[in-house]
């Protein structure tokens, strides 16, 4: 085995694990898609399994502009049921959220933002 066959074998390898995360995220975020109605998922994901290639690319084209958009607001969803859950005081919340402001783990708009909706 030549050392250029190991560098395409490699290449080849990289390209499929990045195509198989793709897919997976394409496909969390139609289950995660409030605005697709039932049939409308179950046809994506039959194009999906059916076209996986072309399936993809269609999908990133009429629907990639709101993925993050989506994957944010569930994050927040999940961080605001676990505020709730976890049943902490405000100012303890607020506190936290300083030191992750000072730590540089939240940007200022991201710690007012936090500090706005515990305090709301």
């Amino acid at each position: 085995m030549s050392f250029w066959h190991f560098l395409w074998e490699m290449l080849v390898v990289f390209a499929f694990v990045v195509w198989v995360i793709i897919f997976f995220q394409v496909v969390f975020d139609l289950f995660r898609s409030k605005d697709v109605s039932g049939a409308g998922k179950a046809g994506w994901l039959i194009l999906l399994i059916i076209l996986p290639f072309l399936g993809v690319l269609i999908y990133l084209v009429v629907r990639g502009h709101g993925m993050a958009d989506r994957a944010v607001r569930t994050q927040l969803d999940d961080a605001d049921r676990l505020r709730v859950a976890t049943g902490q005081a405000p100012a303890d919340q607020i506190s936290q959220a300083k030191q992750l402001l000072d730590q540089g783990v939240i940007t200022e708009d991201e710690f007012q933002a936090i500090k706005s909706k515990v305090i709301a």
